[in-house]
């Protein structure tokens, strides 16, 4: 499996201390596999033509409702398998606390406990498989909201900024959104919001982005996250990468609400909006082994937590 995203150690810490307190897993790792005609969904269809097993509606996630069937009929579980038993370069699109979380742990517990078998719980991990080619796949967009920032004046920044990207301001934040929209596909466009202000950034040449990042791939180099972290935040505002590594004083937002309220009241503060990541650029990150910038992806919807549980015990077997 593929990695694609940087991980916080917070998380990870608090992951590990719940799991070692409950010997359980109560989530899934959301894994993307290649199936460009969806025969394992095609599969799996003949396993769902009646009431699902588990019928809920999720509160966290507005208006999705979470359905699951338990598979148990062995000539369907042995046509997955044969599907996915050739498949490579397998992704993980969302959980990667959680996936290294579970390598901690697993570590730990082969430490504990030499002698164990290889179907000791604590050897696996519960994974949620969806085809890179399902019609359902989201991916939305994750905005950065910049606080408690005292470096530069927007107008600074604006002004630092119009070396490297051209800078048009528009009327409001229909007008920025708008054009946002009218750019998916395209590289290096952003959206900048401060105080009563909204502006549209659209990057001049990639070429700034070799020379301050040389290691990384092309494929790095173009991601609109990137471009954000590395030549505004760092290179233009002076945000150091250890500072947003901490999430000191950075917010990731889905929903960019909150974020137009708070520029609309503090000074100085800085919403970027970005359109979402695109899977083509995923998988060519991941296949030069490119690891994106924190919160590049939010897949959309995921499976909820604590549908199912896996005990990681360790005289659980498998």
């Amino acid at each position: 499996m593929l990695p694609h995203e940087r991980t916080h150690a917070g998380p990870k810490m608090d992951r590990l201390n719940l799991t070692r307190a409950t010997e359980c897993y109560f989530g899934n790792i959301f894994i993307l596999y290649p199936d460009k005609k969806n025969k394992v969904d095609s599969i799996l269809d003949k396993a769902t033509k009646r009431a699902p097993d588990v019928d809920v509606h999720e509160l966290f996630e507005k208006d999705i409702r979470q359905m699951l069937w338990i598979v148990t009929d062995k000539s369907i579980l042995a046509a997955v398998q044969a599907e996915m038993a050739p498949k490579t370069g397998l992704i993980i699109a969302d959980g990667h606390h959680r996936y290294e979380t579970a390598l901690t742990y697993r570590a730990e517990q082969r430490e504990k406990y030499p002698n164990a078998p290889a179907d000791a719980g604590f050897n696996y991990l519960m994974v949620a498989l969806v085809s890179m080619s399902n019609p359902g796949l989201t991916i939305l967009p994750t905005h950065r909201l910049i606080f408690d920032y005292n470096k530069m004046t927007s107008d600074e920044v604006l002004a630092k900024a119009a070396e490297y990207f051209d800078v048009e301001e528009v009327a409001d934040r229909a007008a920025l959104e708008a054009k946002m929209a009218a750019v998916i596909g395209k590289i290096g466009c952003i959206g900048m919001v401060t105080k009563n202000r909204f502006h549209f950034l659209t990057l001049k040449s990639a070429s700034v982005m070799a020379e301050l990042a040389p290691s990384r791939a092309q494929a790095w180099q173009e991601l609109d996250a990137s471009i954000l972290h590395k030549l505004l935040l760092e290179h233009v505002m002076g945000v150091s990468e250890a500072t947003i590594d901490a999430k000191e004083g950075v917010e990731y937002l889905r929903e960019p609400d909150l974020g137009y309220e708070r520029v609309a009241s503090e000074e100085p503060a800085f919403l970027f909006i970005l359109n979402a990541t695109r899977m083509e650029q995923i998988t060519a990150c991941t296949k030069v082994g490119e690891v994106m910038p924190q919160k590049s992806t939010d897949f959309y919807p995921k499976v909820v937590t604590g549908l199912a549980i896996l005990s990681v015990n360790p005289n659980e077997r498998l």
